[in-house]
């Protein structure tokens, strides 16, 4: 089976693990700050209003046109209360538990209706006391918390989008020996795929030659009174067959682009003469017919040597009567039409569906599952034209080749 491709959802999941643990790192720190902020500038209040009802009970200021103490800050609420907390001057509730618990003579402080407050008692020349309230109206702390968090959130931003092009370069560097030893398991993988296609191609593509030059040569040792030249003659022209389809084979198995300008009717001719003692031992015919010009082609000799091998085994297998082969310019293409005299495939069925050898070397799909994917390899086609009878067609483009593509992907026959 071969490997999926994982690398683009593990480079997210490794740059979403990245930013989330940052954004983490940063909560942890930014909720304690604000809390802590938020009490420095509560404590901050309390000093300030501490400090001055301290000055305030030491060294009382003179008194206003209303006889409230001047505290010379209009944000602050300045009340004068009895020892019973009851207000008796200026702004605060009209009662003040705060007011009432300075009658200890402690400083006292406080959030009362709203503000920060503090409380301290004022003993008087004349012996009477009251008591000072002073007050801070709790928006203006809340205010500035939340201005400190605000400035704290954009920074947790601009850290968070640091982290995130940081963990992209970090991701990036450390996905890439992924990536490698993924493509090298990919390579590795079509290396295997190829090496057994390889092997069932050739097993296929040798299978049929050699049972016939084998079952030539066991006729002629039937036959005493027959030539035994004749016989060992053709085991040897089909021997030679043998050793050009190997080298053909071989040709593909590289994984080398070997296109070149084709010559059509020598590549042609050199099949027909490679069939024609088969087609003849069967009783049979094979011709030739060349629709002069053939346009240009560039192409695989090989691969169209392969393609037409095949489609002539299939017709001397499956076929009856005259095989006939014929090349036309069908613009743009070289068509090679392959044709014998013998019923089609039946309705429906799939010629090029590949199928296993069967004990009895039965393999109708996939010499033609071959054939096609070498075609296609070639930037050309190849189906089935008519069925009844049938005629299998080889379109081979006159345009420029395709873009060079490595055979493994693209050819059964390719091996490493």
């Amino acid at each position: 089976m071969r490997p999926r491709d994982r690398s683009v959802p593990q480079h997210r999941y490794l740059l979403g693990w990245i930013v989330g643990i940052t954004a983490l790192a940063v909560l942890a720190c930014a909720v304690p700050l604000g809390l802590t902020v938020r009490r420095l500038y509560v404590d901050e209040a309390t000093a300030d209003l501490d400090r001055l009802v301290s000055g305030l009970q030491t060294a009382p200021p003179a008194g206003g046109r209303d006889g409230l103490p001047v505290v010379g800050d209009a944000s602050r609420i300045v009340g004068l209360y009895g020892p019973g907390g009851q207000r008796v001057l200026g702004e605060g509730p009209s009662s003040s538990a705060a007011a009432a618990s300075a009658g200890d003579g402690h400083i006292h402080d406080a959030f009362e209706d709203g503000q920060l407050t503090a409380t301290a008692p004022l003993v008087h020349p004349r012996g009477t006391m009251t008591v000072v309230r002073v007050g801070v109206p709790g928006t203006l702390i809340r205010h500035r918390t939340e201005r400190a968090w605000a400035a704290t959130a954009l920074a947790a931003l601009a850290l968070l989008a640091l982290a995130a092009v940081a963990a992209r370069r970090i991701a990036g560097r450390a996905q890439r020996p992924v990536e490698q030893l993924a493509q090298a398991l990919r390579r590795l993988d079509e290396a295997v795929a190829r090496e057994r296609a390889f092997s069932t191609d050739v097993a296929h593509q040798l299978r049929t030659p050699l049972t016939r030059l084998l079952l030539g040569l066991e006729a002629g040792l039937h036959r005493p009174d027959d030539d035994p030249h004749t016989a060992i003659r053709t085991a040897i022209g089909r021997g030679w067959a043998l050793v050009d389809t190997v080298e053909e084979m071989l040709r593909l198995a590289r994984d080398e682009d070997d296109r070149e300008n084709l010559d059509a009717v020598r590549v042609l001719q050199r099949v027909r003469d490679r069939h024609e003692p088969d087609a003849k031992a069967m009783g049979r015919s094979l011709a030739l017919n060349l629709h002069r010009p053939l346009p240009p082609v560039v192409a695989s000799s090989a691969a169209v040597t392969q393609i037409l091998d095949v489609l002539i085994d299939n017709a001397l297998t499956h076929g009856a009567g005259t095989i006939t082969v014929t090349a036309y310019h069908s613009d743009p293409a070289l068509a090679i039409d392959v044709m014998d005299e013998g019923p089609g495939p039946r309705p429906g069925d799939d010629v090029f569906e590949r199928r296993p050898m069967t004990g009895s070397g039965s393999a109708h799909g996939l010499g033609l599952s071959i054939a096609r994917s070498l075609a296609q390899a070639e930037g050309g086609r190849l189906y089935l034209s008519r069925t009844d009878p049938a005629v299998f067609t080889l379109l081979l483009p006159t345009t420029a080749p395709p873009p060079p593509r490595p055979r493994s992907g693209s050819r059964s026959c390719a091996a490493s």
